[in-house]
């Protein structure tokens, strides 16, 4: 049956940090469909900027919507079921047009919004779970559907953000209950060693701790993990984009690290464009044979279709993560994943810095087989929602009886995990 857009209006609400958000509301002839997605303010160079009207109100996104894309939008009569990628189109086109008046203006907060509740009715539309509704318009291979490795952000210190991830998990309930579990042990932890104080946390639900150095925040970490049982199954992860250390001092953490502790995963872990130190440490885990060979180096940053072929180029790192408020529309974050996938890298899916309510990513990161993802620590609402959605997706799918994994250790690698799979390159979505 087709479906086409009736309405389609635009709200402001507010993010998980009271700060501002946009709510989507489209009405189709079968229900209505909606999204919530946060404002990111950036000042980065290789990233779509958004309108926010100094990051307090949304006027100027209210006022597109209603006078702008509602209008041209529902005139084409889109089939929803079918027409996402035409429809991300017209979004970008419109923003470049005259109407628009230069690439973007639109802002990306309307786009992606608007592609995001377009997929939820194209998926009721079709009559698809959300997830494998998006899985077959990436497209990506099906058989089996993996589950994600959550990687909880569990603490920040000095400037490095830390994660645990149940990497020797047995399927996606155990993983959950193993990041929760540690995390109730780390709290414990902090408060007996440092008192109540060292329990606040941060906007994504991890513990702040700003004077402790990297390998007491580590050791912490490892004395929660051997108390909720799960020394070697679970692995860790850091992110040190807020790190204000020179590259030096980095280097020597990094290998400090390295050969003490069971590292997974590393994002940024210099500036965007200071590849020279980027290419040094992928050189020095190309020569490891032990504790940096399986490390994956995750570039946050490196978006742009020739921006991440110069990376692949210097070969400055073997992952990227996607954050939904890096994207204009759902077919770039699927182009973006798919030039990944065909370079062999891994696609870390991401929260946003300011989040919301929606749950959306959790249908992406299996949609995608992206194999790991990374959405806050298992407390707060906003971080809870998609952990229980991922829940929820694994109940499903072994309830319709289709083949399931967990990403386990090859978190990196699950998109290629299929027999005689091919791994699809679409550079442009569309």
């Amino acid at each position: 049956m087709v479906s086409y857009i009736t309405s389609l209006t635009a709200s402001q609400r507010l993010g998980a940090s009271g700060g501002p958000a946009l709510e989507i509301k489209l009405s189709t002839s079968n229900g209505i469909y909606t999204s919530l997605i946060s404002i990111r303010g950036t000042g980065n160079e290789h990233v779509v900027h958004s309108f926010s009207d100094n990051q307090e109100h949304l006027s100027q996104a209210l006022h597109n919507i209603d006078n702008v894309i509602a209008p041209l939008l529902i005139k084409e009569k889109f089939d929803l079921g079918q027409d996402l990628n035409k429809i991300d189109r017209f979004l970008k086109e419109l923003a470049a047009s005259e109407t628009g008046a230069s690439s973007y203006r639109l802002g990306h907060q309307e786009m992606m919004g608007i592609s995001i509740a377009c997929s939820r009715a194209g998926a009721a539309c079709a009559g698809l779970p959300l997830y494998e509704f998006l899985r077959q318009k990436a497209p990506a291979a099906k058989a089996p559907y993996i589950m994600p490795v959550p990687f909880f952000t569990v603490l920040d210190s000095d400037g490095l953000e830390y994660s645990i991830a149940p990497v020797g998990a047995s399927n996606m309930t155990d993983a959950i209950r193993m990041g929760s579990e540690t995390y109730r042990c780390l709290r414990e932890a902090l408060e007996e060693k440092l008192g109540a104080a060292a329990t606040h946390t941060t906007s994504s639900g991890s513990f702040s701790l700003p004077l402790i150095p990297h390998l007491e925040a580590l050791h912490l970490l490892a004395t929660a993990i051997h108390t909720a049982g799960y020394t070697g199954k679970i692995s860790m992860g850091i992110n040190a984009a807020s790190a204000t250390l020179n590259t030096p001092e980095k280097l020597n953490i990094y290998h400090d690290i390295m050969t003490k502790y069971p590292i997974a995963l590393l994002e940024d872990p210099f500036p965007e464009d200071e590849w020279q130190s980027w290419m040094h440490v992928m050189s020095e885990k190309g020569r490891e044979e032990g504790a940096w060979k399986y490390v994956e180096i995750v570039d946050c940053e490196t978006m742009a279709h020739k921006r991440m072929q110069e990376a692949r180029a210097k070969g400055v790192c073997n992952g990227i993560r996607i954050s939904l408020d890096q994207f204009p529309t759902l077919s770039e974050v699927f182009a973006t994943a798919n030039q990944a996938f065909s370079y062999d890298w891994g696609v870390f899916i991401s929260h946003s810095h300011l989040e919301t309510n929606d749950s959306f990513i959790a249908d992406l990161a299996v949609a995608l087989r992206s194999g790991h993802i990374k959405t806050g620590a298992p407390t707060r609402g906003e971080n809870v929602v998609k952990y229980n959605r991922l829940l929820e997706i694994f109940d499903e799918i072994k309830d319709s009886r289709e083949d399931v994994e967990f990403a386990g250790s090859q978190f990196r690698t699950a998109n290629g995990r299929v027999e005689g799979g091919k791994i699809p390159l679409n550079l442009y979505g569309y």
